[in-house]
């Protein structure tokens, strides 16, 4: 499934939802561990697919590098999830390139590589049963582009040719 994530509040909750596990863990921490190894698959064995779309100044960033860290990025593995590297990454982590393709803000022949390349990236992580975390700024910029079906747009490219994922 697709979950698009807006906003400061949307950031607190994944990065509290992601934190690594503490050293020990009592039944109470192991049955939470669980609960998110289980979201990875939304309940039904189908890798989810979480889009963020933190506008700016609402901790996106801090976000983004939360999640490229490696001991981060070793939990989220455990888990089932990925945070993959952006196509063209200018701004550190951020999946900038994809929402500006998304958006049309790119030449088609620079979105033609971007958007082939999350294609066949999205589409094998899906395969091997990841759940993946997609994150930039830019993508909250698609709700108020000039297309009001700019959002719907994003969804029917990733269930069409993003990997397959579900809505």
């Amino acid at each position: 499934s697709i979950v698009v994530v807006s906003a400061l509040a949307g950031a607190l909750c994944l990065i509290v939802a992601m934190r690594p596990p503490p050293r020990s863990m009592d039944d109470d921490q192991q049955g939470s561990r669980r609960m998110l190894s289980s979201a990875a698959s939304n309940g039904r064995g189908s890798p989810r697919i979480i889009v963020h779309a933190g506008p700016p100044k609402t901790g996106s960033t801090a976000l983004q590098h939360y999640l490229r860290s490696p001991h981060v990025q070793k939990s989220l593995a455990h888990d089932g999830w990925v945070y993959p590297e952006p196509v063209r990454s200018v701004r550190g982590g951020q999946h900038h390139d994809l929402a500006q393709c998304l958006k049309g803000d790119l030449s088609k022949d620079q979105c033609s590589h971007i958007l082939g390349t999350y294609e066949s990236k999205l589409a094998a992580l899906r395969r091997r049963g990841k759940s993946v975390v997609l994150s930039a700024e830019h993508f909250a910029g698609l709700a108020t582009a000039s297309d009001p079906n700019a959002i719907t747009d994003m969804i029917r490219w990733l269930t069409r040719k993003g990997g397959g994922w579900s809505a």
